[in-house]
């Protein structure tokens, strides 16, 4: 199975308000009981460089971040190929 993820904008300006959208897709249909699934940036302290705690989240729960705050687990339940 292979996981991808795209994202779009790539660019992001916080000062507009600029919307991030993350597509995660899937080679293969998600096991029952779905996946957890990481990700991250090789920069320690990414989720730093956002103002997390205004975040909105739509269509998933976030699960915890990465012991180096560079990353989040979210869970997968949804993906069909």
């Amino acid at each position: 199975m292979t996981i991808s993820i795209s994202a779009s904008p790539n660019v992001l300006i916080e000062e507009e308000g600029t919307l991030l959208t993350l597509t995660i897709n899937s080679s293969e249909p998600i096991p029952e009981g779905g996946l957890v699934l990481t990700i991250s940036s090789e920069l320690e302290n990414a989720l730093g460089q956002f103002d997390v705690l205004a975040t909105q989240v739509e269509n998933v729960q976030i699960l915890g971040v990465n012991d180096d705050t560079s990353g989040f687990r979210i869970p997968n339940r949804k993906i069909t190929p």
